[in-house]
C-alpha cells in the first residue's frame, strides 16, 4: 500500500506509462506523477461531479438527503476533481439500502 505519490513515484521502474487508471484513491497526485502517462490518467470517482467531489461521498449523500447518486470516470490532473469528464453514471438512491448499511455498521460498532 502506498501512503503517498511519491512512494509510488519510487517503486516505479519504468518513469514512462501511456495509460493510468486509479480507482477511487485517496492520494492527491502530484504533477511529477501525472505526467509519467502518455496518453492519459484517469479516475473512477465514487460521485458525481463536479457537485460531490472529494472524500466520503457516499455520506455526504445521505448527510444532504441526495436522490440521486453515481460515479464518474474523470482525467486527473493537477485540481483535484477538476479534470476532463469522460462518463458519468447515475443511479436512485434508496432509502432502504442505508437503512441496511446502518443496521451493518450499529453490529460492527456493538461486535467490536
Amino acid at each position: 500500500v502506498f501512503n503517498s505519490t511519491y512512494d509510488v513515484l519510487d517503486n516505479f521502474v519504468c518513469k514512462s506509462i501511456d495509460i493510468g487508471i486509479s480507482c477511487r484513491s485517496s492520494i492527491i497526485f502530484k504533477k511529477q506523477f501525472i505526467d509519467i502517462f502518455n496518453d492519459f490518467f484517469i479516475n473512477m470517482h465514487g460521485g458525481l461531479l463536479p457537485q460531490r467531489a472529494g472524500l466520503y461521498i457516499a455520506n455526504h449523500a445521505i448527510l444532504n438527503n441526495d436522490k440521486i447518486s453515481g460515479a464518474t470516470i474523470h482525467e486527473i490532473n493537477e485540481n483535484i476533481d477538476k479534470g476532463d469528464i469522460y462518463a458519468i453514471k447515475k443511479f436512485k438512491i434508496l432509502l432502504n439500502l442505508y437503512l441496511v448499511i446502518f443496521k451493518i455498521n450499529l453490529l460492527d460498532v456493538v461486535i467490536y
